[in-house]
């Protein structure tokens, strides 16, 4: 096993610990990897998933986790694409809500963007050209309750 590989496995051994035992670097391995896969990109290649599944109750945590089994009927969300280079378009349906909102957060759990829609909102393109390379959670929320969790990447 070359050096390199070593340092990677490590890394690994470091990333899939749960955040609220291994605190930020936890976060900052998982930012390494990600950036590492970010630069060797190639067509085909499996993305490193980690696991946010533990009882710490940390927010990263309750961001990263998919929340698929909570949304209504009525309600609809659309990322795309991802991963995303220049622009992120988003769309939803959320029939009867009096507020929705975007939020994105970086792999550390910052809070990086929040849109609030109306109603007569269906659809709109954000430009994401100031945001780094990386990994990025997003959250729907309708009327205070999160309705949708899950991750997309930016690819530079």
């Amino acid at each position: 096993m070359t050096t390199f590989q070593s340092q990677l496995d490590q890394l690994l051994t470091v990333a899939n610990q749960c955040p609220g035992e291994g605190g930020p670097a936890v976060f900052r391995a998982r930012s390494i990897l990600t950036q590492y896969q970010i630069e060797n990109y190639e067509e085909g290649m499996e993305y490193y998933h980690f696991s946010n599944d533990c009882e710490s109750g940390n927010d990263t945590e309750r961001i990263g986790k998919a929340a698929e089994t909570r949304i209504q009927p009525n309600f609809r969300f659309e990322v795309s694409p991802n991963p995303a280079w220049n622009q992120l378009h988003l769309a939803f349906k959320a029939e009867g809500a009096k507020q929705i909102s975007f939020e994105l957060f970086d792999t550390y759990g910052k809070r990086v963007l929040h849109k609030r829609f109306f109603q007569e909102e269906k659809q709109t393109v954000l430009g994401i050209n100031h945001f780094a390379s990386g990994l990025y959670f997003y959250r729907w929320t309708v009327d205070n309750k999160v309705q949708e969790s899950k991750r997309f990447m930016i690819l530079r």
